[in-house]
């Protein structure tokens, strides 16, 4: 992975075509990358050769070695050797005084010519855009970068200088077609250190140098060169066929590369230095030559100032770092000179150098602090002054406790002399007692640490509630119920509870506020009020002062209510005789939901009973209750049945009633003859019924034999000695004799009695249709009419005497008529209302049929209609011709009558109106829309005219409006952009004038390419007005662009266009990768160079380029880069202090968004010395005996620590070995040997000699010499805990274990950590001799980075420490344990899991997602596995990469990168039950996790006992298939090696693993723990088929001494209940006997078994007969 990456603020897209431009730049561009020099060979050695001749005007200057071939010596002209400052070769004899004659080397050195011409001219890739033909062939005035460039023709450098720009290595080759000119007093200027020897000059024809000009590099030429009066050259003239020549005054210097010492910077001032301390500053000593620079010597003129090398050699273009160290030893300003000496042009250079010493002075006020009493949970803070009465800054560097409850900020301040600074100490007890500790400060005076003491107590509140929770029950809705929990404080101050509420309103508490002493209680009381049925639960919330501030405890009720129903309200049992009985029944039912609950039922008649009289009935019953009737004398009896109950309503009566009878018939006539009556008519006779007896004659009907007889009544009771009509109505329907009988029967005691009846049927019948008229809302004032059909159905006229009417309102026609049989007449009626409501009525007919009468049911309502409108005038304004405005009236209809507008007329057909109808219901109102449409500018005016029904039937609305126009016109129509730079933007404007009468509104403005953009896309604009409107050109690629600004608007024509154009070009700035200058000693310096092309095409302007890491700089800081051409920027890390450095360099230019990083990072290293501790207390040593404890030593630096001798100011303690030799990031222990010779306290120091310049390490040592070896010994088990990496923001927890190995108690009174980044508990303890006890450390890092520190135990005999180191790693993303199964193969990934089972190679960790398994078999981890430093119930953190072993998901030996344990003792997941059929089908989802599988038959092939590695058959009722295999892993994997099989019958309780690594496996139940898998002997009842056997939770959980464990078994068995430790060994046994079914509780003390347990996770199982089940829990001591 690539850590450096350009960083930019583009945005993706952006990047993306910065890309894609690049791909299609790097086709068509010559790459700028630096090009490898020209190989000269012979010719280095050259300033000039010839082909024909060499002449020269003196005086002429000649440095470097003349050659002339083929031509004769004698063609060198002007000049002899005494010219040359070098060898003048000719290929003969005849060449000048001093020649030498060496025709083979001239030979050698033109060969080598024709080879570096033909290297020159062809080198590739050819030169393209800005390389080819520079200037167009005229390179005066141009600054050019390194390169290779072509010229088609001639090239010039005229008018103005050429610069070529670049480093001392860059290299620039010009080929040239035909010739070279450099006009007179021009100049090439060399800049950024480049040099003339790396140029190169290939010329196709000649090469011209103008007077007095001055040249730089080398020119081969194919033909002459010639050098103008006074011109000068750096570099070589090398023609091959024809003559150089050199006018008068002429310079000619071999071009070489020479060394160039450059300084930065060259004054150092150190500033003020505490005395005895040293600073450092850095100088950066650079060749920017071509040449190396060779420092001979290095001198200081002071001794205070000291330099870290004095010779050295610099490359050509690189910078080495030297350090100058300022170490005083007085008050006082120092000053002095760095003198460096070297090969460079001028010899000598120097740098001016100059510091202060000075001092700080610690005081400390006040030396004690007391908190007195302050409640645990909560703080209380103080402060102490520190004044720096010195005179330099007192630095401190460190404040910390000793004791973790009293915390100090800040913990690092700087106070300059004289000042003071307040640093606060808070006390925040957790626990209650006397806590005290020191508040140490490390600093940088002379005494390095002051201790301030500070003590406080902790007191606290203890809340206990003696219950968890309350249910209620049933309670009927409207009443109350009431409970009560009782509050204890168990703490030592008073327990404040602030409030007492409920989370539903149903329950309500009482009281809800108080205070408790410690060791009093209080009781509060909760009433459950439901109101509506339905179970009802909350939380009863105490909100308290106590550690925990809030406590909960649970409420549940169910509200109730019974609803009487019955099935009937009254019972009439009609007639009974005197003496006898009648019963009937009331059927009530509980249509509520709480048990009806009937009291009593009570009868006010004493002759109406009821049975039963009480009685519950559950919600949804009935029950029947009987009432019985008896009367014993004649006459009607009444009462009310009462039923008393528990419903709302307490009572419900029924009403019953009866009567007492003993009747007599008699009957007058006996027989009735009706002679002739009308058909279709009736003819009515009677027959009178006497009652002769004493009780009442209850007919109880009469019938006729004959239908045309019909009787009525048809029933009755008559009274003893009273009379009753029975009326006999003969309705004949066809002529002729009828007869027949008229039966009653009755309640006498001969119950039947017959009346002969006869008649003859004749007459008409008459029938109307309908009989009731309804005429609705009619208007006041008119008329509605409506009719009705009479028909004659008999057999003669009907004829209608009159018609009558009871109302004047309704009216009738005809009033008479005469209708023959079978015809029919319609009979009109009119309602005429006049004033409103309702009119009723009826219309009578009189006739001669058989009823004489017939009536018509007539009603009506009168209504009238009210026309109101709002508003009664309109006036439009101003509205733009051929537009429309629309308004509208409202008609309230205020009548009591539709108003019914029939139409709408417009008097001007400029204003139309819609709907022109309508109907207004009274009381309801009708918008109507009334639009004005404007043709020609001028007022408009109307009358709208509404017609309707009401009483006035015409109401007129007046409307106006005057009509008016804009005009749009546009000033220009045409807008060129021009060139812009893509990225950046340009604004011109275009001027909308409205020439018209009415505003201009322009709705939209839109464009056709978004690259162009308008700044308003709406406005108004008045008559006469005008609005700029401002275009916008942004574009964001190379290339013209065109494009359409279109206003919309509401002159005539309604769209207007104006065209725009522009073109897009940018630079494009690309970077190469950042920079690693991995590890750098303190002291000196590394550079290395970021490249920059311009990929763009237009110049990139990079404007400033800074880095904020002062231990970083950069140079150049600017720079122009034209298109395709690069430039590189240096970086040089010189870091001071220690440690990793990151940083970014900005670039800011103008490509994009003007701003790219690139990251730089590097690690400073030094040596560094460090101990731990830095005090040893030896407490008590008895005489002539010795006790040795050990430092350990660290050298956290990158160079070897060298121990040159050890010293102790104190002969009784004496230390081993006395120096060494710790390489970079190693340590070593040294021992320190306490022997009293006398009684009595003895102290000492230990001083380590080191060569860190810190000075010597110094070990503070104490020890009590006593006669009596009767006292505690405190041992720890590890001297030095590495937490290896931890990620930030992180824990890992590890632990060491403390004994008491003396004869005494050893009182440990506080536990303290050098770094707040470890934290310790418990923090104190008793440990009685001979025991131990386990303390746990925690490592939080909040930095990248390795943390040291020490862990101080004070306790009664001293102090001791331990050393602790962890390293703070960057976090990742950690991610659920399904979604790393999900991961390709190899993917590295980071999850958390709770450890499920941990043995051997194995370990199982599941989330709430899934489970995973990590495979290792050797290594850190799998050490700590064997340890029992992992366990189970362990949350850890895991990196690693996914894979897989035999189809299993695993992290697999190298793959797993690094484990973090985060929590000790946290619950396992529950595990899943599932049957084998579900594991065969679905096992993916259950792989790695805890299952449970009940009922399984196993196959065990013989074996009495489980054999390792070795898989058995399995099968259940859900699965006979033996997909799913038990497989015992290898014995280091496993409990269950060995232990005994009791059956076939078997419950599984484990991880389920897989493999494929043989033909029977597959998915696999791996039991781990001799818990995990339970078999039950043959012939045992399987007990969990059977409901009732339940093992609960242990309360509490977790516990600190005990804990209550309750089971229920249905039935009686034997019953073993054990508890179990995490790797599935027995710890003890609660409960192993015979008992009987029932609930039962036993208790588990962590001192039950053979020895006290600790602070860890266990188990419980219960087993009765084939049921098991488990259970977990903790223990915290």
């Amino acid at each position: 992975m690539n850590f450096f990456k350009v960083h930019s603020t583009y945005s993706r897209f952006t990047q993306f075509l910065r890309v894609m431009f690049i791909v299609a730049l790097v086709a068509t561009s010559t790459s700028t990358a630096q090009i490898p020099t020209l190989n000269l060979r012979s010719l280095d050695n050259f300033v000039i050769i010839a082909g024909s001749t060499i002449t020269g005007i003196p005086p002429v200057s000649i440095k470097g070695n003349i050659g002339l071939s083929p031509a004769a010596g004698s063609f060198v002209i002007g000049f002899d050797g005494s010219n040359v400052d070098g060898i003048l070769y000719v290929v003969d004899a005849s060449g000048p005084s001093g020649s030498v004659n060496d025709a083979t080397l001239l030979q050698t050195a033109k060969s080598d010519l024709t080879t570096a011409y033909n290297d020159a001219a062809n080198r590739t890739p050819v030169p393209t855009g800005t390389f080819l033909n520079p200037g167009a062939g005229n390179m005066g005035g141009m600054n050019l970068a390194a390169g290779l460039y072509k010229f088609t023709g001639a090239a010039d450098i005229t008018g103005a200088d050429l610069t070529l720009t670049g480093s001392a290595t860059d290299v620039w080759i010009f080929q040239i077609g035909t010739s070279l000119n450099i006009g007179s007093d021009t100049k090439i200027i060399l800049a950024g250190g480049a040099q003339a020897a790396n140029i190169f000059w290939q010329v196709g024809t000649s090469a011209t140098l103008g007077t007095y000009s001055v040249f730089k590099g080398s020119i081969l030429a194919d033909q002459s060169i010639s050098l103008g009066t006074g011109a000068s050259m750096e570099g070589r003239a090398l023609a091959f066929t024809a003559a150089v020549t050199m006018s008068s005054g002429v310079t000619t210097n071999r071009a070489v590369l020479a060394p160039f010492f450059t300084v930065d910077p060259q004054q150092l001032n150190f500033g003020n230095v505490d005395n005895g301390f040293s600073k450092k500053d850095t100088l950066r000593v650079t060749n920017t030559g071509g040449a190396d620079l060779i420092i001979s010597n290095i001198t200081t003129s002071d001794t205070v100032f000291k330099i870290n090398a004095t010779t050295a050699t610099i490359t050509p273009g690189s910078t080495q770092e030297f350090y100058v160290t300022f170490t005083p030893w007085v008050d006082g300003t120092k000053s002095g000179t760095i003198i460096f000496t070297h090969n460079a042009a001028k010899p000598l250079d120097t740098v001016t150098v100059s510091g202060t010493g000075t001092s700080p002075f610690f005081s400390g006020t006040p030396t004690i602090l007391s908190f007195g009493d302050v409640r645990n949970g909560t703080t209380k803070r103080d402060s102490v002054t520190v004044t720096n009465t010195g005179t330099s800054n007192l630095i401190i560097s460190n404040v910390s406790s000793s004791n973790s409850v009293f915390t100090v900020t800040p913990t690092i301040d700087t106070i300059t002399p004289g000042s003071s600074k307040k640093f606060y100490v808070t006390f925040a007890p957790t626990v209650d007692g006397i806590r005290s500790g020191n508040i140490i400060f490390t600093h940088n005076a002379a005494k390095p640490k002051d201790t301030v003491t500070v003590t406080g107590t902790g007191v606290s509140p203890f809340f206990t509630v003696n219950k968890s929770a309350l249910v209620f029950g049933n309670v009927r809705n409207g009443l109350t119920k009431q409970d009560s929990v009782t509050v204890t404080n168990t703490g030592t101050s008073s327990l404040i509870i602030t409030s007492v509420t409920s989370s539903n309103t149903v329950f309500t508490v009482s009281p809800s506020a108080g205070t408790i002493l410690p060791g009093a209680t209080q009781k509060f009381f909760i009433t459950f009020s439901p109101l509506a049925d339905g179970a009802q639960s909350g939380n009863l919330i105490f909100n308290h002062n106590a550690l925990k501030p809030k406590d909960t405890v649970t409420m549940s009720g169910t509200g109730v209510s019974p609803v009487f129903t019955a099935n009937s309200t009254v019972l009439n049992f009609g007639n009974v005789k005197d003496g006898t009985t009648k019963r009937d029944s009331i059927t009530v039912t509980n249509t509520g939901t709480g048990d009806l609950v009937i009291t009593s039922v009570t009868s006010s008649n004493g002759l109406f009973t009821v049975t039963p009289t009480t009685g519950t009935i559950i919600p949804g019953g009935t029950q029947k209750f009987y009432i019985t009737f008896a009367p014993l004398v004649d006459g009607l009896q009444n009462g009310n049945i009462t039923f008393n109950h528990n419903a709302a309503i307490p009572t419900s009566v029924i009403t019953v009633s009866g009567t007492g009878v003993s009747p007599l018939f008699s009957a007058n006539p006996t027989t009735l003859n009706f002679g002739n009556v009308r058909n279709g008519t009736t003819k009515r006779d009677s027959v009178t019924v006497t009652n002769t007896g004493t009780s009442d004659l209850i007919i109880e009907g009469v019938t006729s034999s004959n239908p045309l007889f019909t009787v009525t009544p048809t029933t009755g009771t008559i009274t003893p000695g009273g009379t009753q009509k029975f009326y006999i109505t003969f309705a004949p329907l066809v002529d002729g004799l009828q007869s027949g009988t008229v039966t009653f029967n009755h309640n006498a005691a001969i119950p039947t009695n017959v009346i002969t009846v006869s008649g003859t049927g004749v007459s008409p019948l008459f029938t109307v249709n309908p009989t009731l008229l309804n005429y609705g809302n009619v208007r006041n004032g008119t008329s509605k009419r409506d009719s009705v059909t009479v028909t004659n159905s008999g057999t003669s006229d009907l004829i209608i005497t009159s018609i009558t009417s009871s109302n004047p309102l309704f009216t009738v026609t005809p009033t008479t008529g005469t209708i023959t049989p079978g015809s029919s007449q319609k009979f009109y009626i009119t309602f005429a209302p006049e004033v409103d409501g309702l009119q009723n009525g009826s219309i009578t007919f009189n006739h001669n049929a058989a009823v004489p009468t017939n009536v018509i049911t007539v009603s009506g309502t009168g209504v009238s209609p009210l026309f109101s409108a709002n508003p009664v005038s309109l006036n439009f304004g101003n509205v733009r011709n051929g537009t429309t405005k629309k308004d509208s009236v409202t008609i309230t209809n205020t009548g009591t009558s539709d108003l019914i507008i029939s139409s709408i007329a417009s008097s001007n057909p400029l204003f139309t109106v819609t709907p022109t109808t309508g109907t207004i219901i009274p009381g309801g109102t009708q918008k109507f829309y009334i639009t004005f449409a404007p043709l020609v500018d001028g007022l408009q005016t109307g009358n709208i005219t509404f017609n309707h029904n009401a009483a006035t039937p015409t109401n007129i609305i007046t409307v106006s409006g005057t009509g008016v126009s804009p005009l749009f016109s546009s000033n220009p129509t045409f807008v060129n952009f021009g060139k812009v730079r893509n990225g950046t933007t340009k604004i011109d404007s275009v001027t909308i004038t409205n020439p018209g009468t009415t505003d201009l509104i322009i709705t939209n403005v839109t464009s056709s390419n978004p690259l162009f953009s308008v700044s308003s896309t709406s406005g108004t604009i008045a008559p006469g007005a005008s609005q700029k409107f401002y275009i916008t050109f942004g574009p964001i690629a190379d290339g013209f662009q065109t494009g359409n600004i279109t206003f919309n608007h509401n002159a005539a024509t309604p769209t207007t266009v104006v065209v725009v154009t522009g073109t897009g070009v940018s630079p494009r700035f690309t970077a190469s990768n950042g920079l690693d200058f991995g590890n750098v000693k303190l002291g000196v310096s590394k550079t290395d160079s970021i490249t920059v092309t311009n990929t763009g095409t237009d110049n990139l302007d990079i404007t400033n380029v800074t880095i904020a890491n002062m231990y970083f700089t950069v140079t150049p800081h600017s720079g122009v880069i034209t298109p395709g051409s690069s430039q590189k920027f240096y970086v040089t890390f010189s870091p001071l202090v220690i440690g990793l450095q990151n940083d970014y360099v900005y670039f800011n230019h103008n490509a994009g968004y003007f701003t790219d990083i690139v990251d730089v990072r590097g690690t400073g290293v030094a040596s560094k010395f460090s101990v731990g501790p830095t005090a040893l207390n030896f407490g008590n040593v008895k005489i002539g005996t010795s006790k040795t404890d050990s430092v350990l030593v660290t050298n956290s630096g990158a160079d070897d620590l060298i121990i040159g001798s050890i010293s102790s100011s104190n002969g009784v303690f004496t230390v081993s070995p006395s120096n060494g030799t710790i390489l970079p990031g190693s340590y070593r222990k040294y021992y320190i040997t306490f022997s009293p010779t006398s009684v009595g306290q003895q102290n000492g120091s230990i001083y380590f000699y080191n060569n860190s310049g810190d000075g010597p390490g110094i070990v503070n040592v104490t020890g009590n010499g006593v006669n009596s070896d009767t006292f505690p010994n405190f041992s720890v088990d590890i001297a030095n805990l590495d937490f290896g990496n931890v990620f930030i923001g992180s824990t890992k927890q590890k632990s060491v274990m403390v004994t008491n190995t003396g004869l005494a108690n050893l009182a440990i009174s506080n536990i303290t950590s050098s770094d707040t980044r470890y934290t310790i508990t418990p923090t104190f303890g008793t440990i009685v001799p001979g025991a131990s006890k386990e303390v746990f450390i925690t490592f939080a890092p909040i930095v990248v980075g390795r943390v040291n520190a020490t862990v101080l135990f004070t306790h009664n005999t001293g102090t001791n420490t331990i050393n602790v180191t962890g390293n703070g790693i960057d976090t990742i993303h950690i991610i659920t344990i399904k979604a790393a199964r999900a991961l390709p193969i190899g993917t590295p990934f980071v999850t958390e899991g709770i450890v499920t089972r941990t043995l051997g190679s194995y370990t199982r960790i599941q989330d709430s997602t899934g489970g995973l398994t990590i495979l290792q078999e050797s290594g850190v981890f799998f050490e700590e596995v064997l340890s029992s430093e992992l366990q189970n119930g362990d949350k850890i953190r895991v990196s690693g990469k996914i894979t897989e072993k035999d189809n299993l998901k695993v992290i697999n030996g190298s793959d797993l990168t690094n484990v973090l344990r985060i929590s000790r003792i946290n619950m396992l997941p529950v595990p899943v039950k599932v049957t084998l059929a579900e594991i065969a089908n679905n096992g993916e989802q259950y792989e790695s996790c805890l299952i449970r599988v009940d009922n399984m038959t196993i196959t065990t092939d013989g074996d009495n006992i489980y054999q390792e590695a070795k898989t058995y058959q399995i099968r259940d009722i859900t699965d006979r298939t033996n997909t799913v295999v038990i497989r015992i892993g290898k014995k280091q994997d496993t409990y269950m090696d060995g232990m005994p099989i009791m059956g076939t019958t078997a419950t599984f309780e484990g991880v389920l693993s897989q493999s494929s690594a043989c033909a029977s496996c597959g998915y696999q139940l791996t039991p781990v723990l001799s818990t995990d898998l339970s078999t039950q002997p043959n012939g045992v009842a399987d007990a969990t088929s059977t409901s009732g056997y339940s093992l609960s939770d242990n309360y509490p959980n977790p516990f600190s001494a005990s804990t209550t464990i309750q089971y229920t078994i249905p039935t009686s068995g034997f019953v073993t209940l054990k508890v179990f430790n995490l790797s599935g060994k027995e710890v003890t046994t609660l409960v192993n006997s015979f008992q009987n079914a029932g609930t039962y509780s036993t208790a588990f003390s962590i001192e039950t078994g053979s020895q006290s347990i600790g602070s860890e996770m266990y188990f419980y199982r219960l087993q009765v007969g084939s049921f098991i089940s488990s259970k977990q829990m903790i223990t915290v001591k």
